[in-house]
């Protein structure tokens, strides 16, 4: 029972660290978006940050979201008890985020993705995980 509990809460954990990086590289690349339509305005002074530092931070911000949803991916299929349809749901929406996230992730990498793509993929992905985590409840509750 120890060793299960133990599992859960690596679970629990990988899943909120990866929900928090989502938050925070949305924020960012938000932001940086905002950046560089002042800088297209000419509404920015020059001591700010420069855009390829804020888009090597979200560069760096979308490899540790990868790597806390597959953490989260691969701790949820170590504490699988019990395969009912809720947690199918969990993994299905976990796994296609992944899948959206590692798209942007190699996007940005090696096509030069543009960041408001970047950005596209990221609220996707990031919608993903709360239907996962907080949705698949009240979907399956409500609908099926």
């Amino acid at each position: 029972m120890r060793e299960g509990a133990s599992l859960l809460a690596a679970h629990l954990s990988a899943t909120s660290f990866s929900i928090v990086i989502l938050i925070v590289t949305f924020l960012e690349t938000t932001l940086l978006e905002r950046h560089i339509t002042k800088i297209k305005k000419g509404e920015i002074g020059t001591n700010t940050k420069s855009v390829e530092r804020e888009y090597n931070e979200i560069f760096t911000l979308i490899g540790f979201g990868l790597f806390g949803l597959v953490l989260s991916l691969i701790s949820g299929l170590l504490v699988l008890g019990d395969l009912d349809i809720e947690l199918i749901f969990k993994i299905i929406f976990t796994a296609f985020a992944l899948i959206i996230y590692m798209l942007t992730f190699l996007g940005v990498k090696y096509a030069h993705l543009k960041v408001r793509y970047a950005v596209r993929g990221t609220i996707f992905s990031f919608a993903m995980v709360l239907l996962a985590y907080f949705g698949n409840s009240i979907i399956l509750i409500n609908y099926i």
